[in-house]
């Protein structure tokens, strides 16, 4: 009874898969010490050159179980522990499904990731690591129901997860949550931004998956410099259609956008594009706040799109009682630019209209999407004088040339 009992402990801890398969490479062998009778007689010892051929051999036919599962998000690594040894080489990555519950499909299009991949932990043991993807890790984030609490982090392991070293698959089980489940707590890092001033838009890469909904960019500053030297703007705003992600791109408010151009020195070429940013910019999807990148570190922009935008007047007013005709931009211009003599006034839009060329004015250089300019009193005074042209809404119609004023990039 006690070599019986013996042997089958040491077939419990069978990993080799050319040995205890069938009676031909199946043999035992002892010490003298390994039983003694009831009179403390030891028994006969017997070496392994000479070891007994078993008289008859009983296959394997336990189908592993899944007993643990963990799942670890700020390490990204799940550990499975089964009933007995596995074979590793018959880890199938592609079997395993993460789910948010147990009653959710396996075919949801939210609530469950199939994993792609991953680095499987070495040796043939009943307890398999694995190291998860970029991806799949990504995927996991991204999906806000999946994973996020120790409530919300099933497994579901197919037939064809693994096998046994007898090759037995594994017994199909309902879904198990998590025996332990850690959450991410690392914060995310900006790896990279580029500034497009032709769109007016901001495109940011993060190192992993962040809430787009959570973000401020009230907490950004463009910078001249890597230091903090020089001029600077705190952006206000901006909007963007994404929700979630490692990569998505915001566009400035207008108001922001005709800021920074009006900024002397910042915003009109690599050199001079640096962001600084608070951790209430953004948050990851477990809430965790971004690493900041003070001012003093800055970080330049990987790449830059200049205006090459040509502006256009969205907007006029003319007013003949004080001599004043206000032009409204589509973005900021450089007032000293201006010449008003390729402003023209028209009765309608159409080629026959009544029409009249400024021949001069006053304004301000400063650079803004409006300006006032005072017309000559020779421009007043004949435009007054014109009973088609100007007298109401219905006949006041402007054209302007293209090269009659530049923004601040020289369009």
């Amino acid at each position: 009874a006690t070599v019986s009992t013996m042997w089958k402990l040491v077939v419990g801890c069978v990993v080799d898969t050319d040995f205890g398969t069938s009676v031909n490479n199946t043999f035992l062998s002892f010490q003298a010490s390994a039983l003694s009778d009831l009179t403390g007689n030891r028994v006969v010892a017997v070496p392994a050159t000479s070891a007994i051929q078993a008289s008859a051999h009983l296959p394997d036919t336990t189908n592993p179980v899944l007993e643990f599962f963990s799942l670890d998000m700020d390490s990204d690594t799940l550990v499975v522990r089964f009933s007995e040894t596995v074979n590793r080489s018959t880890v199938d990555q592609t079997q395993f499904l993460l789910k948010s519950s147990a009653t959710v499909a396996d075919t949801a299009t939210t609530g469950v990731v199939r994993l792609t991949g991953g680095v499987v932990s070495a040796g043939n043991t009943n307890t398999v690591t694995l190291t998860l993807t970029f991806a799949d890790v990504q995927r996991i984030k991204t999906d806000r129901l999946l994973a996020v609490s120790n409530t919300t982090a099933y497994i579901r392991l197919l037939g064809n997860a693994v096998e046994d070293m007898s090759k037995l698959p594994l017994l199909t089980q309902a879904p198990r949550l998590a025996d332990v489940y850690v959450a991410d707590a690392n914060a995310p890092a900006l790896v990279a931004f580029d500034v497009d001033l032709a769109l007016g838009t901001v495109f940011f890469s993060f190192d992993e998956v962040v809430d787009a909904l959570t973000i401020n960019m009230s907490a950004l500053t463009l910078q001249r410099t890597t230091t903090g030297r020089g001029n600077f703007y705190d952006v206000r705003g901006g909007n963007t259609s994404a929700r979630e992600g490692e990569r998505f791109t915001v566009s400035f408010l207008n108001t922001d956008l005709n800021a920074i151009k009006q900024t002397v020195g910042l915003l009109s070429s690599r050199t001079d594009t640096y962001l600084r940013l608070a951790p209430a910019f953004i948050r990851d999807m477990q809430g965790n706040a971004i690493t900041d990148i003070p001012f003093s570190a800055a970080k330049q922009v990987r790449n830059f799109t200049s205006d090459v935008t040509v502006p256009s007047v969205t907007a006029f007013e003319l007013d003949l009682n004080t001599g004043r005709l206000t032009l409204s931009f589509s973005e900021v211009v450089r007032g000293s630019t201006l010449n008003t003599t390729f402003v023209t006034l028209l009765s309608s839009a159409g080629a026959t209209s009544t029409s009249y060329t400024l021949t001069g004015g006053t304004f301000s250089s400063v650079i803004s999407d409006v300006i006032v300019v005072t017309l000559t009193r020779a421009d007043q005074e004949a435009l007054q004088r014109l009973t088609a042209l100007a007298t109401s809404n219905a006949t006041s119609f402007l054209s302007i040339l293209a090269s009659a004023v530049q923004d601040s990039n020289g369009n």
